[in-house]
This record gives structure tokens, sequence and C-alpha cells, in this order.
């Protein structure tokens, strides 16, 4: 469930605007550090990290990750 989570949030910072708190919350997150922690132990970045990486990156790329 919570790869599924993250998955969803890679999405949202991909395609969106949304700052990371609203990632969050729309992802089922009421605590920002805790989403944040999760996302990167599973990516291995920061949200705003994978969002900067990613940028420029093909969507199919990224999601293979």
């Amino acid at each position: 469930m919570i790869t599924s989570h993250i998955r969803q949030a890679k999405e949202y910072l991909l395609h969106g605007s949304l700052s990371i708190a609203e990632v969050a919350y729309r992802c089922g997150y009421n605590n920002v550090e805790h989403f944040c922690r999760q996302f990167k132990r599973i990516t291995g970045f920061t949200p705003r990290k994978f969002h900067k990486q990613m940028e420029g990156e093909s969507v199919e790329r990224v999601a293979k990750r």
C-alpha cells in the first residue's frame, strides 16, 4: 500500500505544480514529514530532489523507477 501511495506521489510530482504538502495530503498522508521519510526510503530521494532530478527526463524512464 505504501508503494502505491509513493507511485501516485511520483505522478503528482512529475505532472503537477502542487506543493509537497498538497501531494502528501492527496496521497493520504496527514503528516508531511512522515510522507517525506517514506518517499525517501522507497525512492532514495526526498520529494523535492526527486522533482528536480526528474525535470527534463522522459516520463517513460521515470515510470520504470
